[in-house]
């Protein structure tokens, strides 16, 4: 059941078109499929007693990157291609730990995506590539 914390009043668009409202500093529970939203917006994972979760970055390699595919343009069609270069390019930020290339919830950036990966995409692309990551280590 994860919780989150914000230093500020924060609402939660969902993708269903619910509005969850965070008060501040004070815990409050969000389905797992809003937690990437909730990081994007600045809240932080925290304990159901309000203990912050901020363990991500020394945690050690979680999947393990020799390098990142440069996709043709014909390949970045392909949606499966597309989505495993980008969850290998966040595997390759969270294994760097350089927290300049996420945001304050510890999401990476997706312009630090697009840097690797050598072509644009988009927040909710992210978001998916991450959900798969998680899914994967």
């Amino acid at each position: 059941m994860p919780f989150v914390k914000s230093l500020r009043d924060t609402p939660i668009d969902t993708t269903d078109g619910h509005m969850i409202r965070v008060p501040a500093r004070t815990p409050k529970y969000v389905p797992a499929s809003v937690l990437p939203r909730a990081f994007q917006l600045g809240c932080v994972e925290c304990t159901e007693d309000g203990t912050l979760l901020l363990d991500g970055f020394t945690a050690g390699p979680k999947l393990p990157v020799d390098s990142i595919p440069r996709l043709t343009q014909a390949e970045r069609e392909d949606p499966t291609k597309r989505q495993n270069a980008l969850v290998l390019a966040i595997a390759k930020l969270y294994n760097d730990s350089d927290k300049s290339h996420f945001t304050t919830g510890n999401v990476p950036k997706v312009r630090s995506v697009e840097m690797l990966v050598g072509f644009p995409t988009s927040t909710a692309e992210v978001a998916q590539a991450l959900e798969a990551y998680h899914a994967n280590v």
